[in-house]
């Protein structure tokens, strides 16, 4: 990850979706409208230069504080591999030209959600077909081949995946 592929919005910080890839830039670093595309919560699936990437190919990423377990490349990470996160702390100092807190967490914006229809809540790489849109910020809910998801606070991430 370089400083030259990303957006920055709120004071500095980087911004991201939940969103799918629509391409990658240079590190293989998934992208869409100009967004990074994240997997908050989401347990790796592979890697790629140390970085953790879910089935749908979007950065894992924790955004719940969990104790940072180690650096890739000078960035935080937990012990899952997910990149450790924060969308509230000050930027306290850039690592390679990134945005970071004091414990060393990537500074970035809320993620976006992404738009209703173009999305997999489960992470699964099957894409969702929405059934339940429900007006400000959730729950939503969707079905694809193997589930039906529930996205209960209308983060674009499902909080309960129900096998079909």
């Amino acid at each position: 990850m370089n400083a030259g592929t990303f957006i920055y919005v709120g004071g500095g910080r980087i911004q991201c979706s939940t969103a799918l890839p629509g391409g990658y830039a240079p590190n293989a670093i998934p992208f869409t409208g100009g967004n990074v595309c994240v997997a908050v919560g989401v347990a790796p699936r592979s890697f790629n230069a140390g970085l953790a990437y879910g089935p749908s190919g979007r950065l894992c990423i924790d955004t719940t504080g969990a104790p940072v377990g180690g650096f890739v490349a000078g960035l935080a990470v937990t012990a899952s591999g997910a990149l450790a996160c924060d969308a509230a702390a000050p930027i306290a100092g850039y690592v390679r030209g990134l945005p970071v807190t004091a414990e060393g967490r990537l500074a970035i914006g809320t993620p976006i959600a992404a738009a209703k229809g173009l999305t997999d809540l489960d992470d699964d790489e099957n894409p969702d077909t929405l059934l339940l849109d429900t007006p400000g910020g959730g729950p939503d809910v969707t079905i694809d081949v193997d589930s039906i998801n529930i996205d209960e606070d209308g983060d674009g991430v499902a909080d309960t995946v129900i096998p079909r």
